[in-house]
Order: C-alpha cells, then sequence, then structure tokens
C-alpha cells in the first residue's frame, strides 16, 4: 500500500475502503494562477497574493447531466460563510442541477432570501433519548463498537438522527452528487450521514492528516480529492473541490441581496447605515481568540470620539456578558448592542450598513467579508508562527476585501508556533494603540456601499 507521506504533487494514490477502490484527483499546486488582490498584515504593510483554484487531475464523475449536487455543511458561522463563494459557483456553472444543502439551523439562516441554493434542509440537534440507545444497540450488536457510540455519545447516534430528518424529502432525478467541502479533520459521522442519501458520489478532500497508521477516517467516501502541498485559503480549498470535478469556478463573492427589510422593526435603528458605524466583532468559537473586553472598550470610546461615528456590538448569545460589560464601560446613546439579538441574514444586513468591521476570528468576520465592509482583525496568531495553523489568517483571515490583520510578533511562553492557551493569551499583546491605528487606515480609504445598494 502506498503511503500520501513522500508523495509528489503530480501523484495518483488508490486505497481500498470499505466500499472498494476510491477514485482519487490530485490538486497540483505547481499550476496554481494569481491574482492581483492583496490584503495588509501585523499593520506594517506587508502582503500576499490571493490564490485563485488550482488546477486538478480531474475525478471521473460527470457533472453534464447532473441532476442534484448536494453539499453537506455542519459547521460554525464561519465556515458556513466561507462555503457561500462555492455555493454561487455551483449555481453558475451547473444551472442545470438542483443545489440542495444539508446543514444545521444556521446554514438556514445564513442562506435566507440569497438565492444560493434551491433547497436548505436543516437538521437539528442531536438526540440522545433511551428509545435511540435501544436503537443503536438493535443496529450495533458488538459491543465493542457500541463502546465506541458511547464514548463519543452524540455524534454516534447523530447518523440515526439524520436518516429520520432525510427519509420523507424527495430527491430529485437519478444522477446526484453529495460533497463534503471540509479540509483537513471530519468527523466520520457526517461521511457516514452523507452516505445515507442515495448518490452517484460522495467527494470530500483527503489529507495526510487523514491516513493514520489503522483506520482512514474519511472511509465512507467513494471519491477523495488529495490536497495541494502548501497554505491556501479555506475559500480557494473549497472552490478546488470543484475543480477536481473539472469545473472552472471564478474566486469571488456573490453579491449579498439585501436583507435589511424590516430591521428597523426588529430595534434596529436608522442611524445604522447613515455611513459612519463601525461594527465590532466582540466574540470568537475560542476563548484564546477573544480580545480582551477592556481593549474592545478603549476602541470603542476612541471611535466615539470621532464626529458622526457610532458603534455597533454584534456577537452571539454566548457573547452577551461581554457585550454588558462593554456596554457599560462605553455608556454612549450612539453604542447600540446588538449581540444576540440578530438573526445571522439580519446580520448580514447590518455589516452591510457599517463602514468598518473589527473583531476577532470569528463567523461574523467572515460574514462581514462577504458584505464587503473593510475589515480590522485582531489575531491570536503570532505573524512568526505556522501559516498552516488553523488560527492563521492566511487561512481563515479577511478573503477578498480591504483589510489589516494585527496580531503579536511572536507567541507568549507556553506557546510554540501558535496559540495553543485555553484562554486569551498571545491575543492579549495586541494593545488598542495599534488596533486604532490599523481602523484609521481603512477609515481613510474610500468609504464603501451597503449591501443591497450597490
Amino acid at each position: 500500500m502506498e503511503s500520501l507521506r513522500g508523495r509528489q504533487p503530480s501523484d495518483v494514490v488508490a486505497r481500498r475502503s470499505s466500499r472498494g477502490a476510491w477514485r482519487i484527483g490530485v490538486l497540483d499546486p505547481m499550476n496554481d494562477a494569481r491574482c492581483g488582490d492583496t490584503v495588509t498584515t501585523n499593520a506594517a504593510s506587508a502582503s500576499w497574493a490571493h490564490e485563485v483554484p488550482s488546477s486538478a487531475e480531474v475525478l471521473s464523475v460527470a457533472t453534464a447531466d447532473l441532476d442534484e449536487l448536494v453539499v453537506m455543511r455542519f459547521d460554525v458561522l464561519g465556515d458556513l460563510a466561507l462555503t457561500v463563494p462555492m455555493l454561487s459557483e455551483v449555481k453558475r456553472l451547473l444551472p442545470h442541477a438542483r443545489l440542495t444543502v444539508v446543514g444545521g439551523p444556521l446554514c438556514a439562516d445564513l442562506l435566507r432570501g440569497q438565492h444560493l441554493a434551491d433547497r436548505v434542509v436543516s437538521v437539528s440537534q442531536l438526540s440522545r433519548s433511551i428509545r435511540q440507545r435501544r436503537r443503536v444497540k438493535q443496529l450495533v450488536p458488538d459491543p465493542a463498537r457500541r463502546e465506541l457510540l458511547r464514548r463519543y455519545s452524540a455524534d454516534g447516534l447523530f447518523p440515526l438522527s439524520f436518516h429520520r430528518a432525510i427519509r420523507g424529502l424527495e430527491w430529485e432525478g437519478q444522477r446526484r452528487l453529495v460533497i463534503t467541502p471540509k479540509f483537513g479533520y471530519y468527523p466520520w459521522w457526517i461521511d457516514l450521514a452523507a452516505r445515507m442519501i442515495p448518490s452517484d458520489a460522495t467527494i470530500g478532500y483527503l489529507s495526510d492528516a487523514d491516513w493514520p497508521a489503522r483506520r482512514p477516517r474519511r472511509r465512507w467516501l467513494s471519491d477523495v480529492v488529495v490536497a495541494s502541498e502548501g497554505t491556501r485559503h479555506e475559500v480557494i480549498r473549497n472552490l478546488d473541490l470543484l475543480c477536481a470535478l473539472g469545473l472552472t469556478p471564478e474566486a469571488r463573492w456573490p453579491r449579498p441581496s439585501a436583507t435589511s427589510a424590516g430591521l428597523e422593526s426588529r430595534s434596529v435603528p436608522g442611524w445604522i447605515g447613515g455611513g459612519r458605524t463601525i461594527a465590532l466583532g466582540i466574540g470568537a468559537g475560542h476563548p484564546r481568540r477573544e480580545w480582551p473586553a477592556r481593549r474592545f472598550a478603549e476602541l470603542a470610546r476612541w471611535i466615539l470620539g470621532q464626529p458622526g461615528y457610532g458603534v455597533a456590538l454584534v456577537g452571539g448569545s454566548s457573547e452577551s456578558s461581554r457585550a454588558s460589560q462593554i456596554e457599560h464601560q462605553i455608556a454612549s446613546p450612539r453604542a447600540l448592542n446588538l449581540v444576540g439579538k440578530t438573526s445571522v441574514s439580519d446580520l448580514l444586513a447590518v455589516l452591510g450598513r457599517c463602514v468598518a468591521f473589527v473583531g476577532c476570528d470569528s463567523g461574523p468576520m467572515h460574514v462581514a467579508s462577504w458584505a464587503q465592509t473593510p475589515i480590522v482583525e485582531v489575531s491570536c496568531h503570532p505573524s512568526s508562527g505556522s501559516s498552516g495553523s488553523a488560527q492563521s489568517p492566511e487561512r481563515f483571515g479577511p478573503w477578498r476585501i480591504e483589510a489589516r490583520i494585527v496580531q503579536p510578533t511572536a507567541p507568549r511562553p507556553g506557546c510554540v508556533g501558535s496559540c495553543t492557551s485555553a484562554m486569551a493569551h498571545c491575543i492579549t499583546q495586541v494593545g488598542s494603540s495599534v488596533v486604532i491605528d490599523a481602523l484609521a487606515s481603512v477609515l481613510a480609504s474610500e468609504p464603501k456601499h451597503t449591501v443591497g445598494g450597490r
């Protein structure tokens, strides 16, 4: 058996899975094209060029007569937002095929009114009922495998919940393709759920991390794409999967539909959109990526000291206590706390009305990229760290939008290569004065238009 380790970029590696031989496409990093858009990092005018999708050794999966393409996306808000360019290109390149997106409740909220999918299937949270556990015992008589399900009880029971959610759906036509667009580690139970959808093929990424000595994680896939070497933005990784199908996607954000109707009736005042509002994304998906609340308060006080500017705090309901703390410290009628008070579609409309976004690596930051709102990202990832880290702005930073990345120069003691602390650690080295300077440079550039107004 040939190992992926040590392979050359042009190699094609085949491996027997429980369902037969995988068909494999290999992305070729040597043929990457580049475009001229740049993003400033470290507030020091360094820059990197955004990538465009790679050429690929095409999988033997026909798309010309495809009836339906299904995209599985069970992720947090940021990962969902980074899939939007891929969905837009599927609609453009495969207009004859119905596009179905299967995900959690956030997925349906994000795509509401955006015309990016023909159907969105929302699968609610997992059930751990006794009845379902009995069903697992019937389906899995092997005690060792049942112990594995108990160890990962929520994950292990997910396929049963998923099966109940999709069994009553109508699947259009005969030829169907399922894609799980996630680079790197992906829970095995998502691939198993994907196999429950009647399809000709299920496609996803394979990387060295997916090739452990014993049990391959992605054994439920019928076709895999071997990732190209080097660091690529996650949006590009998603688009690369379309290249592996023989398509030629464009690397761009689709224009958001105007979703701001009725915002005022939902406690969002009219002064948002006057051209002088700055959104502060105060939270992040992990505590290590959260900039201290007192620094956000210092930044907000500086913004409110500028004539005509207002502040809107945005984030999820889990950040309500941080928002209250910041709101108490700034105490201004031109500071609006929207944390936990807007849907995702409303958040897109709010960010589209703002002149800038300042925050950490988070879902709202990627939604701001889609809304084409200039961004100042406060990153916990040191500039001297690995570009391939899951916290690296080169992988998960703002994409195709004017942005400034403010990050520590080196990790604090205890971290090597990237921040690994359970709490805010390396990011605390970023002072408010540096972020203020980065924001001032963004505000000095040409103002943007609002979503729906371009």
